[in-house]
This record gives C-alpha cells, sequence and structure tokens, in this order.
C-alpha cells in the first residue's frame, strides 16, 4: 500500500511537472504564433484571396487574444490541487490543438497561391512551429504527436499534390525532416522524464 502510494504521488509530481513546463513557454510561444501569422499575412498580401486572408487572419487573432488571457490566468492563479491543475492542462491542450489545426489550415490553403518564395517562407514557418515545440509538447509525446500532425502533415499532403516534377520529391524531404524532428522530441522526452525522476528520487 504504502509503495503504492508513492507511485502515485511520483506520477502526480511527473505531471505536475511536465504541465509547468508547458505553461511556462506561454509568452514565447503566443509571441511566436502572432509574429509568424503577420509573416503569412504579408508574404500572400497580393498572391492570395482576401476572403482566405481574412477569415484565417481573424481565427488565429482570436485564438490569440483567447490563449492570453488563459496565459494571464494560469501565471496568476497557480493550481492548488492536482484536479485543478488537470483542468487547466485541459484547456490549454484545447488552445494548443487548435493553433495546431489553423497552421495546419494555413499550410493547405495558402501553399497554392503565389511563387516559390510565397511557399517557401510558409513552409519554413510551418517547420520552425514543429522544431520550436520540441521542449514545450515533447514530455508529453502523444501531444507532440497531434501537434506535429495538424500542423505539417496538411503542408506535405498540399506539396505532394502540386503538379510539377518536383511535387512529390519536395513532399518526401518535408517528411524525413519531420520525422528526424520526431525523433529529437522522443529523445528529449526521454531525457526529460529521467531529469524528473532523478528529482524525485533524490
Amino acid at each position: 500500500m504504502i509503495i503504492a502510494y508513492a507511485l502515485y504521488v511520483r506520477h502526480l509530481a511527473g505531471d505536475s511537472d511536465k504541465a509547468r513546463a508547458m505553461f511556462s513557454y506561454n509568452p514565447t510561444s503566443l509571441a511566436g504564433h502572432a509574429v509568424g501569422a503577420l509573416v503569412v499575412e504579408l508574404v500572400f498580401a497580393r498572391v492570395s484571396p482576401a476572403s482566405l486572408r481574412w477569415n484565417w487572419g481573424l481565427a488565429m487573432a482570436v485564438l490569440i487574444v483567447l490563449r492570453t488571457g488563459l496565459a494571464w490566468h494560469l501565471a496568476r492563479h497557480e493550481a492548488e490541487t492536482p484536479e485543478a491543475l488537470e483542468v487547466q492542462r485541459r484547456v490549454w491542450i484545447a488552445g494548443t490543438l487548435a493553433s495546431a489545426a489553423l497552421w495546419g489550415w494555413a499550410a493547405w490553403s495558402f501553399l497554392p497561391y503565389g511563387g516559390a518564395l510565397q511557399q517557401i517562407a510558409l513552409i519554413l514557418v510551418v517547420y520552425t512551429f514543429c522544431v520550436a515545440s520540441i521542449p514545450i509538447l515533447a514530455p508529453q509525446f502523444a501531444l507532440y504527436l497531434a501537434f506535429n500532425g495538424l500542423v505539417y502533415l496538411p503542408a506535405i499532403a498540399r506539396v505532394a499534390l502540386q503538379e510539377g516534377a518536383a511535387g512529390l520529391p519536395t513532399a518526401f524531404v518535408m517528411a524525413v525532416a519531420v520525422a528526424m524532428t520526431l525523433l529529437l522530441g522522443r529523445n528529449y522526452r526521454d531525457a526529460f522524464e529521467r531529469v524528473s525522476r532523478l528529482r524525485w528520487q533524490g
């Protein structure tokens, strides 16, 4: 019974570490989303339909405002029980996955417009979020996989469907790049868990 209780306490402590690690990146993460959205809007300003830019831009702006409000709340009202922390974590995850879906929407919808410059800029913006999410999401690896899938798979699919000889080879290179990123994320997850175990064993 004592051993089981000790394991339960350690499990809760590990979840608490992961949640608070995610929350600590809120200012940087939200600033990145805002800058990325601005880049997309500027790069595609003259080459994509105004309705697409307005709809996507408005959806992203609303989500950033809502997530900023959540970040402000989390910074000033730290959860005092595991149950309260779990509620905060679930709401935060919902906002994160919504952001990922919006970036997937951007990749799928904007890539057919513009030339190579616009397409490369969008792919770089989207891939940057895959890399930048490693320290934020990799400790919760299922969430990390879901985020990257929502963000990057639409970009790979859209590139693969493009006309011309470069579509499929480019999509393959993108797939290899994201696969390597996922391996880095898994390694980060393993390292995080080792450090967390050492902390609570000590």
